[in-house]
């Protein structure tokens, strides 16, 4: 898995990029069964950018890196809260005040 951070004058997005080439049959077995094999490559092809990581975002998000899309980019520019690390399980104490996106996108 490669992570990156890119920054415009406009907002700061995380963005994690799986490197698989096949589908890992142990891996999304259950997944083969609902979706079937060709749901399954056209997911690990696809890229997905969830605007917004807190509350129901976060969730999307690690809903998404689960299900194996190749490329989720998160795109949140606010700056982290305690709040916010309260109620997302990808952020820590030691990350307040920096973007939600690129932080939480580090450890999806």
């Amino acid at each position: 898995t490669v992570v990156s951070a890119r920054q415009s004058k406009y907002q700061r997005i995380g963005v994690v990029r799986g490197g698989a080439t096949e589908v890992d049959e142990d891996l999304y077995s259950r997944q083969l069964l609902a979706f079937g094999r060709e749901a399954q490559a056209r997911l690990a092809k696809s890229r997905v950018l969830v605007v917004g990581c807190d509350g129901i975002g976060v969730e999307i998000c690690k809903n998404l890196a689960l299900a194996g899309v190749a490329e989720l980019c998160v795109c949140d520019s606010e700056a982290i809260k305690e709040k916010d690390v309260e109620e997302n399980c990808f952020l820590r104490r030691d990350d307040l005040g920096k973007p939600r996106g690129p932080t939480a996108a580090v450890r999806l």
